[in-house]
C-alpha cells in the first residue's frame, strides 16, 4: 500500500531529513508484523521523496532478531539499508517487552548470540554505506556557481544550526589544534567546524554574476546561530567543515534561489 505524496509537498524543494517508519524487508516479516504495505511501495515512496525534495536524507530504525526472523530476513534487511541509503539509523537487538502483541502472541526464538551478530552486521553495513556516500556526496561534491572561470572548491555547502562548543578540538592538515564548534546541517547530519570569526551573509546583495558584495563585516558564531559551512572532511557519519558566514533562514533561502551556489 503506497503512502500519499501530500506530506512531501509542503517541505519541498528545501533539503530536509525525512523519517521513515521501520519496514519489514521480507514477505515473512511483513506477515508477522501485520504491516499494511509492501517493500515495493516503500521503495516507491523513497524515490518520490528524492524526486520531490532535492538533497533529502532518510532515517529509520531497525531491530535485529525479532521473533521468527530468519537468516534470509536478516540479509534482506542489510540489502534494504544499502538500497535506500539511510543517513541516520537507530539499530537495536530485539528484547521482549511486556504488554505488547509479541509478548502475548509470539515466541522470542532467535538466540541472543545470533541477535548480537546480526545487530553488529547491521551496524557495520550502515556505517560503511553512509561513510561511502558522505565521501561522494559531501566532501567531493563540487558546487556550481554558474560563473565561467570561477574557482571551484570541492565540498558541499550546508546551512548549519550551531549547537555549541565541541568536546575536542579539530586538528588542521599541519597538525595544529583549533577550537571547534558542533552543529546540525539542514539534513540533520552532525558536523564539526573551526570556531573562528566569519562574515555576515548578505544575500540581498548577491547577484548571478559573482559573489562580490555578498559578505560584509565579521561576526562570531554562538549557539542558536545559523552558519554557512563548507564540508572539508568526513569521519564516518560525522562531517568536518569550515565556517564561511553567519546567516539567517531568510537570507539563506534567498541566496539559494538566486544562484546554484548551494544547490544539491
Amino acid at each position: 500500500r503506497a503512502r500519499p505524496t501530500r506530506p512531501l509537498n509542503p517541505i519541498s524543494p528545501t533539503p530536509s531529513p525525512y523519517q521513515l517508519h521501520r519496514i519489514s524487508p521480507s514477505s515473512n516479516l511483513i506477515s508477522i508484523h501485520q504491516r499494511g504495505y509492501t517493500v515495493e511501495a516503500y521503495l516507491e515512496l523513497v524515490e518520490r521523496a528524492r524526486a520531490t525534495i532535492p538533497g533529502v536524507t532518510f532515517s529509520s530504525d531497525f531491530i535485529a532478531g525479532f521473533c521468527g526472523e530468519t537468516e534470509a530476513d536478516h540479509l534482506a534487511t542489510l540489502d534494504l539499508i544499502r538500497t535506500v541509503g539511510y543517513d541516520q539509523a537507530f539499530l537495536f537487538a530485539y528484547s521482549l517487552r511486556d504488554r505488547t502483541h509479541a509478548a502475548h502472541k509470539m515466541e522470542d526464538d532467535v538466540p541472543e548470540e545470533v541477535k548480537k551478530r546480526r545487530l553488529q552486521e547491521m551496524i557495520e553495513t550502515w556505517r560503511s554505506d553512509t561513510t561511502c556516500r558522505n565521501e561522494q556526496n559531501e566532501r567531493d561534491f563540487v558546487p556550481s556557481f554558474g560563473v565561467p572561470g570561477a574557482k571551484i572548491v570541492p565540498g558541499r555547502l550546508h546551512l548549519v544550526l550551531v549547537e555549541g562548543a565541541a568536546k575536542r578540538p579539530l586538528r588542521s592538515a599541519a597538525g595544529v589544534e583549533q577550537a571547534a564548534l558542533t552543529g546540525r546541517t539542514d539534513t540533520n547530519k552532525r558536523i564539526l567546524f573551526t570556531d573562528q570569526p566569519v562574515e555576515l551573509l548578505e544575500a540581498s546583495a548577491w547577484g548571478l554574476g559573482g559573489s562580490s558584495g555578498m559578505f560584509t563585516q565579521g561576526a562570531q558564531l554562538n549557539p542558536g546561530d545559523y552558519a554557512v559551512v563548507r564540508v572539508t572532511g568526513v569521519a564516518g557519519h560525522t562531517l568536518r567543515g569550515e565556517p564561511l558566514a553567519k546567516t539567517t533562514l531568510g537570507e539563506w533561502s534567498h541566496a539559494r534561489h538566486l544562484s546554484e551556489w548551494a544547490m544539491a
